[in-house]
């Protein structure tokens, strides 16, 4: 009964909360974010390298992404 109990507190606690905490994730935040999967960020990353591709026409480039 009291994980029953905790359970739907930490429910009430966290939908309170995450207005707060979504106002201060940047654009770049992916994973557990509604709406932001971390399929969208590989869309973002391949989108990148083909653009960065077709402006260097094959040149080698190095690109970090954390």
């Amino acid at each position: 009964l009291l994980s029953h109990i905790s359970k739907v507190y930490s429910r009430l606690v966290l939908r309170k909360l995450l207005p707060f905490v979504f106002k201060h994730l940047t654009i770049t935040q992916f994973g557990a974010v509604p709406g932001r999967s971390t399929r969208d960020a590989i869309g973002v990353v391949m989108d990148f390298l083909a653009r960065f591709a077709a402006f260097a026409k094959g040149g080698r480039f190095c690109r970090f992404v954390s």
